[in-house]
């Protein structure tokens, strides 16, 4: 008795090489009027193969580089957390996105997505002189999303919910991709009120 294919089974041709190879046959019955025949077709699956296995590979590196990028954004964010610095990062319409617990301690709110003409305002930035608000189109942050870099800015803030007022130091850079085009800036701002 023979066994019976079984339709998921593999085969293997050889090559004259004496390599194998992986094959699919196809058999299909054919009735004629001589009686049934089998009709069968072998497809050489190497370039399938091949095909999956480079996916199955390119599908581990792309787990294993987002574990990393997970890994590494946890770290930043870490990092950000520890920093006793306030970090703010905005794309180039103003939305934040990134505020660290430093900044918003000193801003006294996580900051809000608003357009940058209402940020003086609304985080109560003051000049030194710290009754002149500072004016919206010098804020450090404006001006490195503008593509200037910023240094040692000074800034009095005082808000509602900071009635006693902070001095800070701002520097700003511009925020720029891969291929150096501008996509926002970046202000770190320390309290300098001791100082």
């Amino acid at each position: 008795a023979q066994t019976p294919v079984k339709p998921d089974q593999e085969f293997y041709g050889l090559r004259r090489d004496g390599s194998e190879f992986p094959v699919k046959i196809s058999l299909n019955p054919l009735a004629t009027d001589e009686g049934t025949l089998i009709s069968g077709f072998i497809r050489d699956l190497s370039a399938r193969r091949q095909a999956e296995e480079v996916q199955a590979r390119q599908l581990e590196d792309l787990a294993r580089s987002e574990e990393n990028l997970r890994q590494q954004t946890r770290i930043l964010q870490s990092i950000l957390a520890s920093i006793g610095d306030g970090v703010l990062v905005a794309d180039e319409m103003g939305r934040f996105l990134v505020c660290n617990p430093a900044a918003e301690k000193i801003l006294a709110m996580p900051p809000a997505t608003a357009v940058t003409d209402t940020w003086t305002q609304r985080y109560g930035f003051y000049l030194p002189d710290m009754v002149t608000p500072y004016p919206k189109n010098e804020l450090p942050l404006v001006r490195a999303m503008r593509g200037e870099a910023v240094d040692d800015a000074e800034m009095y803030v005082r808000h509602s919910q900071m009635a006693e007022g902070i001095w800070t130091s701002a520097t700003a850079r511009p925020l720029r991709d891969d291929q150096g085009t501008l996509r926002g800036g970046v202000v770190v701002f320390r309290d300098i009120t001791e100082h």
